[in-house]
């Protein structure tokens, strides 16, 4: 991995950062193991080698889990009440930001005329999570992910380009000479640092660990899972969660990331990451969220935003669940 140069915790003061990586490593390997004893009793893993990879599961990984998880329930259930201590107690930021050695020609990027986003759901979680969405295991799936990320040619997207394009123009083998990836449901450190560690070849610029973790806010239990790797230095951030929730989507942190990006010194961006809530049922939960969306991201401009930049492109990106294809959404309103 490249040399870090610089790291903003989302915590104002040290002793917090500390108590903060305690309550991790008390929670962490708890939870999971909480997660993967669901996982192999009452989610069958689609994915899976047939019967023999459940029966391990069941008769030989499962019940040492489950010694393994009684036998650490007093740490976590500490390491949690820690946790909460934690955001109750200690003013902290909504993101954590990491910032690399610069790759490339940093002249020649900076002279680009041209620009790539790349968004992605890459659905790095837990274990019960995983197998609810019909995928298989995180850690194998992690390192294949980093590396499809950066299968990158060394040229910018140009079917866009053709006089008459058909859906099959829009198929593309590689990824172009991405400047910016957008990722969504990239849910925990442990995965975060996966993706750092990967993409960090190419990458200098790092968001991650985004939430707004708060008892009234989220029950102090899930992020955003919003993640952002950037060639370019992030000059602002700000995390907006979306108050407009409903059902399992009150324990996360749904919400809009707003980015301020320095292409050069003349020259600025604006992108925003975002992730709508899915399984939305009869409410119109995307209406308020994509409207909550586009006020948080107009706000960040105009504070952001100084007289004399030129701002060369604006882009939301995200995983917005809205289409008329996944049988998961239901008709709604479209903000206007």
């Amino acid at each position: 991995m490249s040399r870090i140069s610089t790291i903003l915790s989302r915590h104002s003061t040290s002793v917090a950062s500390i108590l903060d990586q305690i309550s991790f490593f008390m929670v962490y390997p708890w939870a999971t193991a909480l997660s993967k004893i669901i996982a192999y009793y009452f989610i069958p893993d689609l994915n899976s080698f047939g019967w023999w990879s459940n029966l391990k599961e069941k008769f030989l990984f499962g019940p040492l889990l489950c010694i393994f998880f009684l036998g650490l329930f007093p740490v976590g259930l500490a390491g949690f009440l820690l946790w909460i201590f934690i955001c109750s107690v200690f003013p902290r930021k909504k993101y954590s930001y990491l910032e690399l050695g610069t790759k490339g020609n940093k002249k020649s990027e900076e002279a680009k005329e041209v620009f790539t986003l790349a968004c992605a759901n890459v659905l790095l979680a837990n274990e019960v999570f995983c197998r609810w969405n019909n995928n298989g295991n995180p850690m194998a799936r992690s390192k294949l992910i980093g590396q499809r990320l950066l299968q990158q040619t060394p040229y910018f997207l140009q079917n866009f380009l053709l006089p008459q394009l058909c859906k099959k123009d829009t198929v593309i083998a590689d990824l172009p000479d991405v400047d910016i990836l957008c990722i969504q449901e990239v849910w925990e450190r442990y995965w975060a640092a996966i993706m750092i560690d990967q993409l960090g070849l190419k990458y200098s610029y790092f968001i991650h660990d985004v939430g707004d973790h708060r008892l009234k806010a989220n029950c102090c239990l899930f992020g955003s899972g919003l993640f952002v790797a950037c060639k370019y230095p992030i000059l602002a951030v700000e995390f907006q969660p979306f108050q407009f929730r409903t059902h399992y989507a009150k324990f996360f942190s749904y919400g809009v990331l707003c980015l301020k990006i320095q292409i050069n010194k003349e020259r600025i961006a604006y992108v925003a990451n975002l992730h709508g809530q899915a399984y939305q049922g009869k409410e119109p939960v995307l209406y308020h969220q994509l409207s909550e969306s586009l006020s948080a991201i107009n706000a960040f401009r105009l504070k952001t935003r100084l007289p004399e930049e030129n701002v060369i492109f604006d882009v939301v990106c995200g995983d917005f669940n809205f289409d008329n294809m996944v049988f998961l959404n239901c008709p709604g309103k479209v903000p206007r």
